[in-house]
């Protein structure tokens, strides 16, 4: 998955594709495996496999916060998945469920910022990415990300990953 992730991020996605698919095969009872793999798919366009993929991941997802309704990372994965299956008001209620437990997580308000967006609201989006880096988010993770590319061009979503590299 890692190296999965790594391809993801240097934009190889036909190589992140196999490597996500290697770790599903090889853990595949793990959501953020599953999502992961619905990442690279829906970049590369291959929408329905993309929405495949999150279903699964949606359905272990769900089955972990059973076994740990209050675990913050879950909650986050679950409101990344639920998004990407346009259930956007279910997506802001987990994201908000996970930044009131982990309030000081970058990785909350970085999937914050990706909910906002994956819901058309740059600013809010934006907003949430500056309160990720201000809390320690990588500026290299926030330039590299293919979901980001829209932004890329927007001064304010700059100013924010200018600050996160001052840090």
């Amino acid at each position: 998955s890692n190296l999965g992730l790594m391809y993801y991020s240097l934009d190889r996605l036909e190589e992140a594709i196999a490597a996500h698919r290697r770790a599903v095969e090889l853990a595949p009872n793990d959501h953020l495996a599953w999502s992961n793999l619905g990442d690279a798919l829906w970049i590369d366009g291959r929408r329905d496999e993309a929405r495949q993929a999150f279903q699964t991941a949606q359905e272990l997802a769900r089955s972990a916060l059973q076994v740990n309704p209050n675990n913050a990372g879950y909650l986050m994965d679950l409101a990344w998945i639920t998004a990407m299956l346009d259930h956007a008001e279910e997506a802001r209620r987990l994201i908000g469920r996970a930044r009131a437990r982990s309030p000081d997580d970058p990785y909350v308000h970085y999937y914050d910022g990706l909910i906002w967006l994956r819901g058309g609201d740059a600013d809010a989006a934006i907003a949430a990415f500056g309160t990720a880096a201000a809390q320690g988010y990588s500026a290299q993770m926030l330039t590299a990300d293919p979901q980001l590319t829209a932004l890329r061009a927007d001064p304010e979503f700059a100013r924010v990953v200018s600050s996160a590299k001052t840090r």
